[in-house]
C-alpha cells in the first residue's frame, strides 16, 4: 500500500464496496468477500501482467470480522 496515490484510491474503493451494498441490500463484508479472489483463481496474473500467489485474505477475513466484532454489531444495528 505504499505510493504516490495508493492511500486515496483505497478510500475510493472501500467507498464503493460500501455503496454497492446499500444499494444492494447486502452486508458491506459479505460485498467484500465475494470480491476476493477465490483459491480457484490463483495465480492470478494482473492487468498489468504480474502474476500474483495466493492470497490468505478470505481466509482471514472472518476471523478479523469477528474479532473486531462485525457481526455482533450487526446484528444489533438490525434490531
Amino acid at each position: 500500500y505504499r505510493g504516490a496515490g495508493r492511500p486515496e484510491a483505497a478510500y475510493i474503493i472501500e467507498r464503493l464496496m460500501d455503496a454497492v451494498a446499500r444499494e444492494t441490500g447486502l452486508d458491506p463484508f459479505e460485498v467484500r468477500c465475494r470480491n476476493y479472489l477465490q483459491p480457484s483463481d490463483f495465480p492470478h496474473r494482473t492487468p498489468n501482467g504480474e502474476e500474483t500467489s495466493a492470497t490468505p485474505r478470505l481466509r482471514c477475513a472472518d476471523p478479523g470480522a469477528t474479532a473486531r466484532g462485525w457481526h455482533r454489531c450487526r446484528a444489533a444495528r438490525h434490531r
